[in-house]
């Protein structure tokens, strides 16, 4: 009979032909693998990558952390407005709701072609409503049964169509300013999509500030080359305009009267976070800031590598920080704290009567409130 070693040899050579087959097959698929890796990342991006300034140190200050309360979830509210009495919200889907003082949601409008509806103001001169659009900037008849008679006012500027009209405001004589996120649309893609690529990603510096009289019906270019303009508000004496720049955390000012009319200069000292919506209450502007300015977002936005690199990665929702937002004082033009809320990361905060309700259409969105009390003197 064979003796033992005689068996092992007998099925050695089927062990080595099979670990020589593994390891081909595994050689095989790693060369896949690194292959799909290379063209995947070699592939030319779809857009263009625009060199940005430094972002500028801001402002070092004290951070205070607030107790707000969520009292709705569910709800996609970009931004809060009140028109004639009215507490409303809008959503980036087209629809606005009416919020009664009994915590329930009433539809006043939905329609899912205009995508955005931003801020809603009154005109002073008129019944008519001040929204922003997919079609740029619009007016309406707000009734107590709904919205009547909708008009676009303004399509485009300069002949180049808005790329979203996002933040708006009106002065006391009536005129209309509102920001252009980015100043074109893109042959491909979403809205969102193309914003993704194009604004956040692209870094493209295409952001502008507009004026609609509605005296003449024109509509004038104030400020342009941002990145990512966002939230418009007229300063109390109507002076001036402040539009947030998001990507380079700073907010602009535009004077719109007297001698400096036209002039424009940096609002206040870089922020500590990047803005989104402003609102005031006469005293102070309160500026959202949702996305705050860390290792992972200074990499992602500021420079062209990480801005290649998130170019390759898949979309990442926001929204997981904590709410912050800063208080400017309109006599000072400082803000002297950040405020740091235990709700998630909020869109708007707006100034309500005695309180602050913030929205977000982040992660499923939420309405929350902060009574005014909380805050320092």
């Amino acid at each position: 009979p064979p003796s033992d070693n005689c068996a092992i040899s007998h099925h050695t050579p089927r062990i080595r032909v099979g670990k020589l087959l593994a390891a081909r097959m595994f050689k095989s698929l790693s060369s896949l693998l690194v292959l799909t890796l290379a063209v995947y990342l070699g592939w030319p991006l779809p857009m263009k990558i625009y060199p940005q300034d430094p972002l500028q140190p801001a402002v070092s200050v004290p951070r205070i952390d607030l107790n707000a309360t969520v009292l709705f979830k569910g709800l996609p509210i970009e931004v809060l407005s009140s028109v004639n009495g009215r507490l409303l919200g809008s959503t980036t889907d087209g629809r606005l709701y009416e919020l009664k003082q009994d915590g329930t949601f009433e539809p006043v409008l939905i329609d899912h072609s205009s995508i955005h509806y931003g801020q809603l103001k009154a005109d002073p001169n008129s019944d008519r409503v001040y929204y922003l659009s997919a079609a740029g900037l619009c007016s309406m008849r707000l009734t107590a049964s709904g919205v009547e008679d909708r008009r676009i006012l303004s399509s485009g500027a300069e002949g180049v169509p808005y790329g979203l009209a996002n933040g708006l405001d009106v002065s006391s004589d009536g005129r209309v300013f509102f920001s252009d996120t980015f100043h074109r649309r893109f042959p491909k893609g979403s809205l969102m999509d193309d914003m993704r690529t194009h604004v956040v990603i692209g870094g493209e510096p295409t952001g502008r500030l507009m004026e609609y009289d509605p005296a003449t019906g024109k509509t004038t270019v104030l400020l342009r080359n941002l990145r990512f303009a966002n939230g418009v508000a007229v300063s109390p004496d109507n002076t001036f305009v402040i539009i947030g720049e998001t990507f380079a955390a700073k907010l602009w000012r535009v004077w719109i009267s007297g001698e400096r009319q036209g002039q424009s200069e940096q609002f206040g000292p870089t922020l500590p976070a990047m803005p989104d919506n402003l609102h005031s209450d006469g005293d102070f502007l309160y500026v959202a800031c949702p996305l705050p300015r860390n290792l992972i977002t200074y990499t992602f936005l500021h420079t062209s590598w990480g801005r290649w690199l998130a170019a390759k990665l898949p979309p990442v929702e926001v929204g997981s920080d904590p709410a912050q937002f800063v208080r400017f004082e309109w006599a000072t033009e400082t803000f002297p704290t950040l405020f740091t809320l235990s709700v998630p990361s909020a869109a708007s905060v707006f100034p309500h009567g005695p309180h602050l309700l913030l929205c977000a259409h982040f992660l499923g969105g939420y309405v929350g409130h902060l009574p005014k009390s909380q805050l320092p003197v």
